[in-house]
């Protein structure tokens, strides 16, 4: 696995199966819309995710390293922080550490398969 296909795996974890985006090109623009399951919308944000991550990572090479796995967990606990930190409805903290959780699995899943050990950080969202 390269670090590319690493970071698509774990933003993606935490979208639901059957989740889509509806894609039509008029006049040569591509527009997007979601689709009409409620999980769509986590396919966007999967979207964005995957993105921030990439740029996070943009130094490091493809091949996975356990600087890679430590720089991912940490920027997605940094992440799911702030996002805690500036809820307005606090009910949605449950959902953003379930979330979280299942993106960090995914994270150590793929360490372990690849047999790379890191440092991971203190991360309170995992208590």
């Amino acid at each position: 696995m390269t670090k590319t296909e690493i970071i698509n795996a774990i933003a993606y974890a935490d979208v639901p199966e059957g989740a889509a985006l509806v894609k039509r090109d008029v006049a040569g623009i591509s527009i997007c819309r979601l689709g009409e399951r409620p999980g769509d919308l986590s396919l966007v944000a999967a979207q964005i995710l995957a993105e921030l991550l990439a740029l996070e990572c943009e130094q490091l090479p493809e091949e996975p390293s356990s600087e890679l796995f430590r720089l991912l967990h940490s920027a997605i606990l940094e992440l799911h922080q702030g996002e805690i930190e500036e809820l307005v409805v606090r009910s949605l903290e449950t959902t953003i550490r379930a979330s979280h959780l299942k993106i960090i699995r995914k994270l150590w899943k793929i360490a372990g398969e690849l047999k790379i050990a890191y440092n991971q950080p203190e991360d309170p969202l995992l208590r």
